[in-house]
């Protein structure tokens, strides 16, 4: 049987079209890499460490890594509005238009 190349890429935008379920899980992972890459980039240009920003929140060391880790647990809305006072951030919701 010949070697056939196939385009990842467009593999996985026809999968996605298949699967509703699949396509949900993907976009609902986006939102939430988006959303911990952007808590890290703030925390980093106040020049906060996670051990400073545990102690603002009253959380622990490690729950502020796993907070930042892409892939990690995901944190209660208690833990996570703790982790945005620390940073000093609002948390607005906003529909899509």
């Amino acid at each position: 049987m010949p070697f056939v190349k196939c385009d990842p890429k467009k593999e996985l935008e026809n999968e996605l079209k298949k699967d509703t379920n699949l396509k949900q899980y993907c976009d609902e992972f986006e939102q939430q890499y988006q959303l911990r890459k952007e808590l890290l980039e703030i925390r980093k240009k106040k020049g906060l460490t996670q051990k400073e920003v545990a102690k603002k929140s009253g959380l622990t060391q490690q729950m502020i890594s796993r907070i930042e880790t892409i892939g990690g647990n995901t944190p209660t809305l208690d833990t996570f509005i703790k982790y945005a006072n620390a940073l000093d951030m609002d948390i607005k919701i906003q529909a899509r238009i």
